[in-house]
This record gives structure tokens, C-alpha cells and sequence, in this order.
């Protein structure tokens, strides 16, 4: 690849180029959410809220010190 496209985020596993922003490919979407479901890249998750206390899991995000992805539940 001869140059990076803005926003994009790039990985070097299983053929994963680059990922992100609005240049997202479906191809290395669907060869992300592959490596994922397998176990070879684990997301790291600080805490999860139901999506009633959205408020709470604002102010969690806004606090800083995360050690993870912040996550609503719709159920």
C-alpha cells in the first residue's frame, strides 16, 4: 500500500490492513469480527451499563482512567 488513508488505524494480522473512520473496508470488517470471534483479538472491556443509566456510563467515560471499552446493553 503505497499511502494511508486518514482515519484509518492500521493492524498487521491475517491480511487486516487498515480499519477505521470512514474508510472502512467490509472485506477487513469482516476479517476483524472473524479474529474476534475466534479468540485472537480480545477487546478489552472496563464496564458495562444497561442502556437506562447512559447518564452513568457517560460520566464513567468522561472521568478517564479506562481499562477497556465502555458498553450499553439494550437488554
Amino acid at each position: 500500500m503505497s499511502s494511508r488513508r486518514p482515519g484509518a488505524v492500521r493492524y498487521g494480522c491475517a491480511g487486516v490492513t487498515e480499519v477505521g473512520g470512514q474508510f472502512a473496508d467490509i472485506n477487513d470488517l469482516e476479517a476483524l469480527a472473524t479474529l474476534i470471534a475466534h479468540g485472537e483479538i480480545v477487546l478489552p472491556i472496563d464496564r458495562v451499563f444497561p442502556l437506562d443509566q447512559v447518564q452513568d456510563a457517560y460520566r464513567h467515560l468522561m472521568a478517564g482512567h479506562l481499562h477497556g471499552k465502555v458498553v450499553l446493553t439494550t437488554r
